[in-house]
């Protein structure tokens, strides 16, 4: 084999070949996530190989079908890790420590298969442990949440509760939502956010519904902190709880980090 080849739609065969070769670990980079795709990786790898996935989480690609919510939780499920970064873009799949792609495809059957995709598998050892470097960096990086099955569960509670309108038909929409990786807002109710939230997620989620910018900073947050320290009179440490929760709003879809203290909010409700 080559030590770097192109690789051009359809390039699903190449993809579920090197799948069954790994012997350890599949490291995926994929702001786009499907349900069959992913069912494709667990049907065809070995089953001692973990997968581990960072992708995007924003609560209208999960609405508008961009990425299965299941996706997600097949990979939980069968023991792998998935990440949440907001900043993400590239596509990138690593197989074990041997082989590398690098394409614009995401992980689904459009890029798979029937999108117009292009990149380059490379199998050079030392450039391969490179981007094996970067993956990990990018994957330990502050703003990368751990995804769990209770986060999933909540965002499938936000997507029953939240939407103005009704869900469209996946078969409109698979294969087009792709096309739109930017800041897309779910137009939602939110008292429908807040029936599916409790605690201090909700706590926090009222504060920063409460603001009239979309875009927010920390120091707009921290203006709430009189008012929830009456509320929470043996809790010493509110800016640190509002942060905490931020992250927590972060992993299911809501809130978006900038870095430097800047945030935006993911639904709108006009």
């Amino acid at each position: 084999m080559d030590t770097i080849e192109l690789l051009q739609s359809p390039w699903y065969d190449t993809f579920i070949h090197l799948v069954e070769s790994t012997e350890g670990t599949l490291r995926f980079l994929s702001p786009f996530v499907k349900r069959q795709a992913v069912g494709h990786v667990i049907e065809h790898k070995k089953t001692n190989v973990k997968v581990h996935l960072v992708t995007t989480l924003q609560i209208a690609h999960f609405y508008y079908g961009s990425t299965d919510v299941d996706a997600l939780r097949q990979v939980i499920d069968d023991g792998g890790d998935v990440r949440n970064h907001q900043a993400l873009h590239s596509k990138v799949y690593l197989f074990d420590e041997r082989h590398a792609v690098v394409t614009s495809a995401n992980l689904t059957m459009g890029g798979l298969k029937t999108n117009h995709e292009y990149g380059v598998l490379i199998s050079d050892a030392q450039l391969v442990k490179q981007i094996v470097a970067h993956f990990d960096q990018v994957s330990s990086h502050e703003f990368v949440g751990v995804i769990e099955i209770d986060t999933l569960d909540e965002i499938e509670e936000i997507l029953r509760k939240a939407p103005k309108h009704e869900r469209p038909e996946l078969a409109e929409i698979d294969g087009k939502m792709e096309q739109q990786e930017g800041e897309l807002l779910l137009e939602a109710s939110e008292e429908g956010i807040r029936n599916a939230l409790d605690g201090w997620k909700l706590d926090t989620f009222n504060a920063i519904a409460t603001l009239e910018q979309e875009v927010f900073e920390l120091p707009d947050v921290y203006e709430f902190v009189p008012q929830l320290a009456e509320k929470h009179p043996d809790n010493r440490h509110i800016e640190e709880k509002l942060r905490q929760q931020l992250q927590v709003l972060r992993d299911l879809g809501l809130v978006k980090f900038y870095g430097g203290g800047r945030y935006r909010k993911l639904w709108t409700t006009s």
